[in-house]
């Protein structure tokens, strides 16, 4: 996926590809400016959000069967065997992050996720979020 709309330039890298900026666009929104890439990342696809050459916002993407959600990063802390039973093709997202605030970015963002998840021939976006100050919320 390549592709400008009003200025904004949305590319999805090969997976286990990184455009520049991203680790760092994931260091200062996750950890305080250290270091955030994992082991998912060498699976991963991610999008990017550009304008005039400068990264706006970024994603982790993983199109998955059944099988791949239950070994994917939201699986290792989450029973998703019931969602897989009713969704045998999916994409997760994480590490969402948008470098600075701007009514068109999640707009854009998230046309850009739809396109993806139909791209796949996927039944559902799915992923988990970490917010700041926040307790956790009640398991199901």
């Amino acid at each position: 996926m390549d592709l400008e709309a009003g200025g904004w330039r949305v590319r999805l890298g090969a997976p286990g590809a990184m455009a520049p900026g991203v680790a760092a666009l994931r260091a200062a929104t996750f950890r305080g400016g250290a270091d955030d890439r994992d082991a998912w990342d060498a699976t991963a696809r991610h999008l990017t959000v550009e304008r005039d050459g400068a990264l706006a916002a970024c994603a982790r993407l993983w199109a998955q069967d059944a099988d791949g959600m239950a070994a994917g990063y939201s699986g290792r802390s989450y029973d998703l065997a019931p969602l897989a039973a009713r969704h045998p093709r999916a994409v997760e997202v994480g590490r969402v992050c948008l470098a600075r605030p701007a009514p068109d970015l999640p707009r854009l963002l998230l046309g850009a996720l739809a396109r993806v998840v139909d791209e796949a021939g996927a039944g559902l976006l799915y992923g988990c979020a970490s917010t700041r100050g926040m307790a956790p919320p009640p398991a199901l």
